[in-house]
């Protein structure tokens, strides 16, 4: 039998990964919508409205300059820090405990949830205003191959924006098999409290705003790679943060198997115009 290169497999573990925490959302189109579901926010199936997080601007959109945004490199180690470990390894999540109650960090009404099993401990994300679960805690079915077949697996969430709308968080993975060298990914999601769902950037903006912001992204970045001489980073639509106070969207570029655990961060503060 023909063997996968190493480098395609780990993209598409690592693309597994995403995919099972929620962070990659598939078929986004009408049947999303929950058009007939009653659910808080939302009347019968009436479209929601955008609230006081999303913002709006009477202007039109401009095509902003790259030198507008402001662009630097997280690494997952540094966001969320981990004990070290006693033995030489590439793992960006050490092993982590059970915090108290099961409660990792609390910001508001909204809480990290953490559970853990031998050789995993995986964060969830808790809606205390709502009680909806915005992601589980508990394993998903491909983590649970992961688990069984690896020596350690994390799963590890940090806040990074909350409103009263939308809320913001980092998530990163860390698999190891017992050597020296770990799989580890890191990207990171927007939520629309009203709904529960993770959404994309055409969510948030209007069409053409999207288009703006996508376009003055793609040129910081492709600037960053060129100075910094870095590997090439990918954009994705559900990859973003939003800070509605701040009127800011935050692209987080998705990392190659050369640069995995860190994703580059692209600023752009401007005022939205709201979808």
């Amino acid at each position: 039998m023909e063997q996968m290169d190493p480098v395609a497999a780990y993209e598409a573990q690592a693309g597994r990964w995403l995919l099972a925490a929620g962070l990659v959302i598939l078929a986004l189109g009408s049947a999303s919508c929950r058009c007939g579901e009653q659910d808080r926010g939302s009347k019968g199936g009436e479209q929601l409205q955008p609230g006081p997080d999303s913002g709006s601007s009477a202007a039109s959109p401009q095509v902003g300059r790259a030198d507008e945004a402001r662009v630097q490199l997280v690494r997952l180690d540094e966001l969320i820090p981990t004990p070290p470990s006693a033995v030489p390894t590439t793992a960006m999540l050490r092993s982590r405990s059970l915090p108290p109650l099961g409660r990792r960090e609390q910001l508001g009404d909204i809480v990290v949830t953490t559970q853990c099993g031998p050789r995993y401990c995986v964060d969830g994300l808790q809606d205390l205003r709502s009680g909806r679960e915005l992601m589980g805690m508990a394993l998903t079915d491909e983590e649970k191959e992961l688990v069984a077949a690896a020596a350690g697996f994390e799963r590890a969430v940090r806040v990074a924006n909350l409103g009263e709308i939308y809320l913001s968080a980092y998530q990163g993975f860390t698999e190891t098999s017992g050597g020296a060298h770990a799989n580890n990914a890191l990207a990171c999601a927007t939520w629309d409290r009203r709904t529960g769902r993770q959404i994309r950037l055409l969510e948030v903006v209007s069409g053409v705003e999207a288009s703006v912001l996508k376009e003055q992204a793609t040129m910081a970045l492709q600037e960053f790679l060129e100075e910094t001489g870095r590997p090439r980073y990918t954009l994705d639509e559900t990859s973003f943060l939003y800070d509605s106070a701040k009127q800011r969207i935050t692209f987080c570029a998705l990392a190659p198997f050369a640069a995995a655990g860190t994703v580059i961060e692209i600023s752009i503060d401007r005022p939205i115009e709201r979808r």
